[in-house]
Parts: C-alpha cells; structure tokens; sequence
C-alpha cells in the first residue's frame, strides 16, 4: 500500500492558535476549524483561514508541508494587502490526529506570528 505525502492530511480539523510577538511572547489564542483535501501526491488544499480562501501547499516524504509560493513571502491572505506563509508537519506516518502548524501574516503594520496544533475532528 503507497501512502502519498499529501493524503496524510486530508479531513477536518479544529486549530488551536497561539498569537506571539518576534520573541515568542504570548500575545493571544483562538481556535477555528481548517479543512485539508489532497489535489494530487503531493498538492493539497488548505482552507479555513479566510473563509472560503484556499490556499495551496505542497507536502513532502519527510511529513512536512509548505505554502506553495510564487512571491517569495508567501500567498495573498484575507485581503490584497496581507500575505502568508505557512509550514506544518506530523510527527510520525502513524499519528491520524494531529498537525503542527507555523505561519506568519505580513502586513502593512508588521509582521502576525502563529503556531498552534490542528486536532482531528
């Protein structure tokens, strides 16, 4: 049986999200839902973040994942002005149920800095 890098993903997951500062400061914590849906072996969908917004990732053998970017500091984020960039990973081929997940939004007034853990639904 050949498992792709992106299908180690696919499904709907709750995110709990921690805000910092450049220092790794505890700024503030959400939670919201992200779908994750495989294109191919190694393209996958992410949404959640802006709505109905996709974003485009490409997944890797060594169980990580990175937005897929044409810019250089990422993909456009909720509006034209705000980009990200975004990174996560499982810890090993047999963990169904979590994602580690990174990402900052570059804006007009600085740089927004993310990390949490997505939990299978």
């Amino acid at each position: 049986m050949c498992i792709y890098p992106s299908q180690i993903y696919n499904g709907d997951y709750l995110f709990y999200d921690t805000i910092t500062d450049f220092f790794g400061n505890f700024k503030s914590a959400d939670s919201f839902d992200l779908h994750f849906n495989n294109l191919d072996s190694v393209y996958l969908n992410i949404s959640g973040f802006c709505g109905a917004k996709i974003f485009t990732a490409k997944a890797n053998r060594y169980l990580k994942f990175n937005l897929d970017t044409l810019t250089g500091i990422g993909q456009l984020f909720c509006n034209n002005q705000d980009t990200i960039t975004l990174s996560g990973s499982k810890k090993e081929i047999s963990d169904t149920n979590f994602i580690s997940i990174k990402y900052q939004v570059y804006t007009d007034t600085g740089i927004v800095y993310h990390l949490g853990t997505a939990i299978k639904k």
